[in-house]
Formats: structure tokens, C-alpha cells, sequence
């Protein structure tokens, strides 16, 4: 996938799920840490998204909390941001993506 070919808004988005990433000391930046992204920002497409389809944000926000407190953490040499790699999830879920 060529990020250069996203919307600036995404790659904002990615960039942000990659310091989440960071912070959490997670080798890879899964989807959710990329809903979580999307879920910070304020007044944002996500939530609002969420809310019309009749589901609680916060109850999304809580259940992606969970799966990234669940994530193995690792420290150490090469937990750098350049370091943290796109799973194959995500890699998956943007292909899908840009297909459409």
C-alpha cells in the first residue's frame, strides 16, 4: 500500500495509531490501534458514524481498550516508532480499503 496515496486525515490517523503503538510498547500497529485514533479525535467521523448506526461510541472506546490492554508489550533497542511495523491485520484491513 502507498500511504503517500492516502487522504492527508488518514495518514494523520495512521500516524497517530502508530504513537499510540509507541506508547504501549506494541511492536505493531494493529487495527485497533487505528479505531482508537479515530475514536480520540474530537467531533470526529468515527464516533459520529458509530452514534447514527445507534451504537455507543464509549462502549466501542471501552471494548478496544480492552484488546489493546490485552496486546503483548515489548521494550527494549528498536521500539522506536520507525521501528513498529503495520500487522497483517491492518495491512489486510487498508488493502480491503483501497480496493474500494
Amino acid at each position: 500500500m502507498e500511504l503517500n496515496r492516502l487522504t492527508e486525515q488518514s495518514q494523520e490517523a495512521l500516524r497517530r495509531a502508530q504513537e499510540l503503538a509507541v506508547r504501549r510498547n506494541h511492536q505493531g500497529i494493529d487495527a485497533a490501534h487505528l479505531l482508537a485514533a479515530l475514536l480520540e479525535e474530537k467531533d470526529g467521523l468515527a464516533a459520529g458514524c458509530l452514534a447514527a448506526a445507534g451504537i455507543a461510541p464509549s462502549a466501542v472506546r471501552e471494548r478496544v481498550e480492552q484488546e489493546l490492554n490485552a496486546m503483548p508489550q515489548v521494550s527494549g533497542p528498536g521500539m522506536e516508532a520507525q521501528q513498529v511495523y503495520f500487522t497483517q491485520g491492518l495491512a489486510r484491513l487498508l488493502a480491503v480499503g483501497e480496493d474500494e
